[in-house]
């Protein structure tokens, strides 16, 4: 399997690796990207990868969170008045504009024009200014909506959906959720000292059942908040999650661990039936009762395994 085209981007699932993979397709592109997803998905750090990782990698990146300005401030920002604006800042590198949704249609007509010509009229037309900047747009609306109610510009969502890149919500993408975790443990793990060195199993299973509404800026504040919770162990546990999460944690003992099935204190000798009951059992909790699968796990036939099931009486399927 390839490298993947930032040292933090997490693609372990099939949805995040499909998403690395139109990365690598128009990083070095000069046409106009649109990232959509819900809010807290990561649509700035497709961005940030898609810069970083192309061409443009050593030439500004420069973002303007559209929806934080109101439109009379805007569309200085953006073009400039007497100053330049974002859009001469960037130089040859990218503009990154998320929420773009909130764009009055005076603006996007501007940022339409741009696209079309590659130059910028600033100073009521007097001075024509070449755009040299790739943009990026970003999204957590549906702008085929915003169109159909005349609220966004056809000709400008055309321009910006060449190349569209959707990015998934935590809840599609479950096996990204334990590498995350661990990404944002290591972000954060020296806000407390000593620094937090691991987060144990439940609370990993806690994390990946849980819904994450939020996706993920809820889990780097949650993981955030549970190093500072959690005890001098330095570990992240269960009870050091939210209510909701510890809802939906599998049943079990948090603290302290799971005592192995095989394990024995330095005063007692098991015989080597109870061993050998003890492992079956142990391979059949975790293959969820399948005598093929635990057999295997063993090293034994299956045959062998149902006469060891009868002699111990006990069931599996």
């Amino acid at each position: 399997m390839p490298e993947t085209v930032v040292a933090d981007f997490i693609a372990a699932s099939p949805a995040m690796r499909e998403v690395e993979q139109q990365i690598r397709l128009v990083r070095d592109s000069a046409v106009a990207v649109l990232v959509t997803g819900e809010q807290g998905v990561g649509r700035e750090k497709v961005a940030r990868t898609i810069h970083s990782s192309g061409a443009r990698h050593r030439e500004p990146f420069v973002h303007v969170d559209c929806a934080e300005l109101p439109s009379e401030v805007l569309a200085p920002v953006l073009f400039g008045d007497r100053d330049e604006g974002r859009f001469e800042l960037a130089g040859s590198g990218t503009i990154f504009l998320d929420g773009i949704d909130a764009l009055s249609v005076d603006v996007q007509e501007r940022v339409l024009r741009i696209l079309e010509r590659g130059t910028l009229e600033r100073a009521a037309g007097r001075r024509i200014v070449p755009i040299r900047a790739r943009l990026i747009a970003a999204t957590q609306q549906d702008l085929r909506d915003l169109v159909d109610q005349g609220r966004f510009r056809r000709d400008l969502f055309c321009r910006l959906n060449v190349f569209p890149i959707a990015v998934p919500p935590l809840r599609r993408r479950r096996d990204d959720i334990g590498p995350l975790a661990q990404h944002f443990l290591a972000l954060h793990q020296h806000e407390r000292t000593p620094p937090v060195h691991a987060i144990e199993e439940r609370a990993l299973q806690a994390f990946k059942a849980y819904a994450w509404p939020g996706n993920l800026r809820e889990m780097e504040t949650v993981v955030l908040g549970a190093i500072l919770a959690c005890g001098n162990d330095r570990v992240v546990r269960i009870d050091n999650l939210p209510h909701e999460i510890r809802a939906v944690a599998p049943e079990g003992p948090s603290r302290p661990e799971p005592q192995s099935p095989l394990a024995m204190d330095d005063n007692t000798i098991v015989p080597l039936s109870e061993l050998e009951r003890r492992a079956i059992a142990h391979a059949l909790k975790v293959t969820g009762g399948n005598v093929t699968r635990a057999a295997r796990a063993l090293g034994i036939g299956r045959a062998t395994m149902y006469r060891k099931l009868d002699r111990f009486k006990m069931a599996g399927e």
